[in-house]
């Protein structure tokens, strides 16, 4: 979307190219990139923690969020929120992947350090009820 945005002189149109491009995703079959999550139908909160420190800064990005949500009735996702701030911080394309990837890392490392302070084999609350793989 942020691609969308920036085509043309990014002047007083872009507005209307992003209202006009979140009109048209519906009737082509598309979801609006950057906006919505299956998990988070009231939002996300990893997207709202993110845009919490940036927003005050880029008021016209609240605009963008704001008219995006008219148009869409979503709230943008983490996708949304990790290329924002990419671009907040001048970070080259491609660095939002990044950033995913070295949160969801931590996350790794929070996971090992608690399971080797644990006698115990750390099991997940899911349960498996597919078919069995030797069935298959």
């Amino acid at each position: 979307m942020w691609e969308e945005l920036e085509r043309g002189d990014g002047g007083a149109d872009a507005g209307q190219r992003l209202a006009r491009g979140l009109r048209e995703r519906p009737a082509r079959g598309q979801d609006t990139p950057g906006f919505g999550h299956h998990l988070y139908p009231a939002g996300d909160p990893r997207a709202s923690a993110l845009l919490a420190r940036i927003l005050p800064r880029r008021p016209e990005w609240e605009r963008l969020i704001e008219q995006a949500f008219e148009l869409s009735g979503q709230r943008p996702s983490v996708d949304f929120s990790l290329v924002a701030v990419r671009r907040h911080l001048g970070l080259p394309p491609g660095a939002a992947f990044g950033l995913f990837a070295l949160g969801r890392s931590i996350g790794w490392l929070a996971h090992g350090l608690e399971q080797r302070g644990s006698p115990d084999v750390i099991r997940p609350r899911a349960a498996y009820t597919g078919i069995h793989p030797d069935a298959a």
